[in-house]
């Protein structure tokens, strides 16, 4: 909390970034995949960049559900993708069920939500409105009533349109057979808009003191892959296949590796496309200026194949759809990749920390300084105020291995062995519960799922 112009303490202010499907291994300063988003590598040089973060169910709905609530999905009723089909025995967010906007709204803060939500179960009604029935019989896309979007009083979204040139949105108190549809790139549209909020939720931070807590969710660069502005594509379409799929996993004999390779180009396109968008947000908190009040979270809800181990997408116990790491020596990064930006103390800091945790929560009191039970696992926001003690004592950022950043485990062979036994415990971590049914379990190193 740091103080206003009229001595007032300001409670801190909230950006949280989500990009569906994109695996850490395109954040640029890890110097794996072909790509460079130039600005998260440089939002990279001044927070922390949490390296032992995993998307423990590897597909949307569930990994959003448990990033809102911090709850395993047994505990928030989101165990399977949120559609028609599994809205029948109940998965969906439950409007009783206790988020993190939940509480932020309580205290008083300005909440927005922009872009894909995907944790609406979709009603008879829904498939006459919105994007209606697919070929596959399902109903995707959904209406999101008022009494059930969580405290966002700022409401912008859609369920799941996956048409990124023409999306549609319902706004307010738009009704469900009216959204609103618009021409134009979605990751670039749903950017306007979080501007545009920002400059009026400026106005009045400044004023009044009412903080801000947005999250603006970006359904690129997950598929369809043909829907990416020309100007992205420039860069990567005259690459051949080898040079952008890097991977030594990447198996050419199968045919998922040519289904990569034409994706490729469009995949890294619209992860480049994306960046620009956040550097627009990011110039915006310093216009502002909100960039010293604010924290500023990038994450994404899981990964993908594209090659890799001869699969293309995710919700597999693979790193390239939960987490990712270079070989050799190179640097860690997991998925659910998180990038914390933290602007509240007198020297940003970029470490790299230990992170055993057993749902990719986002800890509200990092924010208000309430603490919950509800949370399953640690809660994160000691993280975000916090230098680990090597920085502290040397003024600068860790080394791999000096207390700022744990030695990387030893590989065995029961490691890359696949998959280990559910009771397997991981590097002497606790054991994190299996989920009924067997929908999730993860240890440290291997995360289980079912495919939906």
């Amino acid at each position: 909390m740091t103080p206003g112009e009229d001595g007032s303490v300001r409670r801190p202010n909230l950006v949280l970034v989500i990009a569906d499907q994109w695996r850490a291994g395109c954040l640029g300063f890890l110097g794996e995949d072909p790509v460079r988003p130039p600005a998260l590598d440089e939002l990279a040089e001044r927070p922390r960049v949490l390296t032992r973060a995993v998307s423990n169910y590897p597909v949307c709905s569930p990994c959003r559900a448990m990033l809102m609530t911090g709850r395993y999905p047994y505990g928030n009723g989101v165990h399977l993708n949120v559609n028609s089909a599994t809205a029948e025995p109940g998965v969906g967010m439950r409007p009783e069920t206790r988020c993190w906007s939940d509480v932020l709204a309580d205290e008083g803060y300005a909440l927005g939500y922009i872009g894909k939500w995907h944790l609406e179960a979709p009603v008879p009604a829904d498939a006459a409105a919105g994007e209606g029935v697919r070929e596959d019989g399902r109903v995707w896309d959904a209406y999101t009533a008022p009494d059930r979007r969580h405290g966002f009083g700022f409401w912008y979204s859609h369920d799941r349109r996956d048409d990124h040139a023409r999306p549609h949105y319902w706004t307010g108190d738009t009704p469900r057979e009216a959204p609103a549809g618009v021409d134009l790139w979605s990751a670039e549209h749903g950017t306007d808009v979080a501007l545009s909020f920002l400059d009026g939720a400026a106005r009045d931070y400044h004023r009044g003191g009412t903080p801000i807590a947005l999250v603006l969710s970006y359904n690129p660069p997950r598929q369809p892959f043909d829907q990416v502005p020309q100007r992205y594509l420039d860069g990567y379409s005259t690459r051949s296949a080898r040079e952008l799929l890097t991977r030594p996993n990447v198996d050419w004999d199968r045919p998922e590796a040519a289904e990569a390779a034409r994706a490729a180009p469009s995949y890294y396109a619209a992860i480049t496309g994306v960046d620009h968008r956040i550097g627009r947000v990011l110039a915006a908190l310093d216009e502002h200026p909100l960039t010293g009040d604010t924290f500023v979270v990038f994450t994404s809800d899981h990964g993908m194949q594209l090659g890799s181990h001869g699969l293309m997408y995710k919700n597999v116990p693979y790193e390239e759809s939960t987490r990712d790491h270079g070989d050799g020596d190179a640097a860690h990064a997991w998925n659910q990749k998180t990038v914390l930006r933290s602007t509240l103390g007198p020297r940003p800091h970029r470490g790299r920390d230990p992170l055993r945790t057993s749902g990719p929560a986002l800890d509200a009191r990092a924010l208000t300084g309430h603490r919950t039970s509800q949370i399953h696992g640690l809660q994160l926001g000691p993280l975000a105020r916090t230098t680990p003690r090597s920085a502290r004592r040397s003024g600068r950022d860790p080394e791999p291995g000096s207390g700022g950043e744990p030695r990387r485990p030893p590989r065995t062979a029961a490691r890359d062995a696949a998959p280990m036994a559910p009771g397997h415990r991981g590097h002497g971590l606790p054991q994190t519960p299996l989920l009924p049914d067997g929908v999730a379990s993860q240890t440290r190193d291997r995360v289980f799922a079912i495919p939906y």
